[in-house]
């Protein structure tokens, strides 16, 4: 009980499960999460043929941990796993972000939101971010428009648990060479549909629950 394995039920005069529990059960989860995404990772990127990625939520940091190349002779390049730098202007970085209470985005962002391209859209000013996030929670995925490298489109989507929080998000790169209305909606249908599964198996939000609202 000291330790928060346990804790007292006074009416009861008995024992339930304490709050370190949900500790463990969540760093199992950081382990686990990788090769439960595999699969789905696989498929989006039979389906789409493009470069598809997962990154987790640790603590305040954000982690690209696992990546598959693209099908295509022409494929991007989006750099190396690990800590990302640019979680306001990445698919998967907004769509984790947009989950987040406000407190957790500023340590997330503590490092600032800088512009990496000449896009115009990437949101570097807070009221900005908060309302791109807002369309992120309505639409159910995030989009990064040649925010964070030229000629790169993203669609990205958070993996929820059971607890309904957000642990990690997958994403789909494409040229935007390749980025008609018919494919994006391919990579956009794919990835939702992924995370949707995924979140379900970890015991997240059913599918009802994440379809995205009319308004918010």
């Amino acid at each position: 009980m000291h330790r928060g394995y346990v804790a007292k039920v006074p009416v009861r005069r008995s024992y339930a499960l304490g709050g370190r529990i949900l500790y463990l059960s969540n760093a199992c989860l950081q382990v686990d999460l990788p090769a439960r995404a595999a699969p789905f990772i696989e498929r989006i990127n039979e389906r789409t043929g493009e470069t598809v990625h997962l990154a987790l939520l640790q603590g305040d940091a954000m982690m690209k941990v696992a990546k598959r190349e693209s099908r295509h002779p022409v494929r991007v390049d989006t750099g190396t796993l690990g800590k990302t730098d640019a979680p306001h202007a990445t698919a998967t970085g907004k769509a984790m972000l947009a989950w987040l209470p406000e407190d957790n985005m500023r340590r997330v962002l503590s490092h600032g939101m800088a512009r990496f391209t000449t896009s115009p859209r990437p949101s570097t000013e807070w009221p900005d971010l908060l309302e791109a996030l807002r369309h992120v929670r309505r639409d159910g995925y995030a989009m990064d428009d040649e925010e964070y490298q030229p000629g790169v489109i993203c669609v990205g989507a958070a993996i929820r648990d059971h607890n309904g929080a957000v642990v990690g998000a997958i994403s789909a790169s494409t040229p935007t060479m390749r980025a008609n209305d018919e494919h994006l909606t391919l990579v956009r249908e794919q990835v939702v549909s992924a995370v949707r599964a995924l979140s379900a198996e970890i015991g997240g939000p059913s599918a009802a629950e994440l379809r995205p609202h009319a308004a918010e």
